[in-house]
């Protein structure tokens, strides 16, 4: 059995007709100039796809282009039969539709997960530290404005965090509590993956200065940090955008868009199960402090109620459990 085809010399863009036939598990090229004999082992063969010419790879570098239809039986049956029966079966294809959603799935939300949590404890806090000034840089410039406390108030506070340190054992340069004004952010805190904690006047207002309250909320962030729970959802983020663009190619706006869009509502669904972390943290130390961990339960009633409800799409995006069962669970430890 024989079949015509296109020869093209390495490296060059003319092409002649030539004959191929297979004889003893060799191919035979045939041609006005040309005439070899290549063992098929030797063959670089891209598999028959759809109505697409296909292409033999030579070891001298020569290319052969077999037109549509033109297959050679011997050779296919050697290379490419199992992406030419999934090209040709419809259940196939179907299943394959099914199955890539859900590989996708189980890899950004069970494996890159595990793997970030793995990998976090790793990275330096000389690092983490430079994360939390960049991002204070930014949240300064844009999000904060410098606290309206007086000295002594700033200063009492400060005192109490130092004291809190001493009896957590924590290494008291991994940590800093900031004091900031946050008309957009409201009553709040945060904490950023180097040990940044950032406390808002609006929250110290809210919560009247009750100190056991303020500091269930200090615990509940120093959870965060002790948990690394910021760097988990950055590795996670990272890893998740470079997979969504490693698998997309260079369809950069489409990358973008489906990763930012995937992570975002994933991780904050993830982040549930931290804030869950988070707050058996708070309730451990709020233990061993003796205060009561109904505080927890309290600041976060208060700042519930100081924010605005949030309609059920905006409580699947929300990164926090529901205040109901956090506070269940504060008042159930006591």
């Amino acid at each position: 059995m024989s079949t015509f085809a296109k020869f093209f010399a390495a490296q060059s863009s003319q092409y002649q007709d030539v004959t191929l036939s297979v004889e003893s598990q060799q191919l035979i090229v045939s041609g006005e100039h040309v005439n070899q004999r290549v063992s098929l082992d030797n063959l670089v063969i891209t598999p028959p796809m759809a109505n697409l010419p296909q292409e033999i790879k030579l070891p001298c570098g020569g290319l052969l282009v077999l037109p549509k239809g033109s297959e050679l039986s011997q050779l296919n049956s050697r290379h490419g039969g199992v992406i030419d029966w999934l090209e040709k079966n419809k259940f196939a294809c179907l299943l394959a539709l099914l199955l890539v959603p859900l590989c996708f799935y189980g890899i950004v939300a069970k494996g890159i997960p595990k793997l970030a949590k793995e990998m976090t404890p790793m990275v330096p806090i000389s690092v983490k530290q430079s994360i939390d000034r960049q991002v204070m840089y930014v949240f300064d410039e844009l999000m904060l404005k410098p606290s309206e406390l007086d000295e002594n108030t700033q200063q009492r506070w400060q005192q109490l965090w130092q004291k809190s340190l001493d009896q957590l054992d924590l290494q008291q340069n991994n940590y800093q509590v900031l004091f900031r004004q946050s008309p957009s952010m409201g009553a709040n805190a945060f904490a950023l993956p180097g040990g940044t904690i950032v406390v808002t006047d609006e929250l110290l207002k809210l919560l009247k200065n009750n100190e056991d309250a303020v500091m269930a909320v200090v615990f509940h962030e120093i959870g965060h940090v002790e948990h690394q729970h910021g760097m988990q959802l950055i590795a996670e983020s990272l890893a998740t955008t470079l997979l969504m663009t490693y698998v997309l190619g260079d369809m950069e706006g489409i990358a973008e868009l489906y990763s930012g869009s995937f992570t975002s509502i994933v991780q904050n669904q993830f982040s549930q199960q931290l804030e869950k972390e988070a707050d058996s943290y708070a309730v451990k130390q709020l233990q061993a402090f003796d205060i009561p961990t109904s505080a927890l339960g309290d600041a976060l009633l208060a700042i519930s109620a100081d924010h605005e409800k949030l309609d059920k799409l905006q409580q699947y995006l929300s990164s926090h459990p529901s205040i109901e069962s956090r506070v269940k669970f504060a008042q159930q430890a006591q």
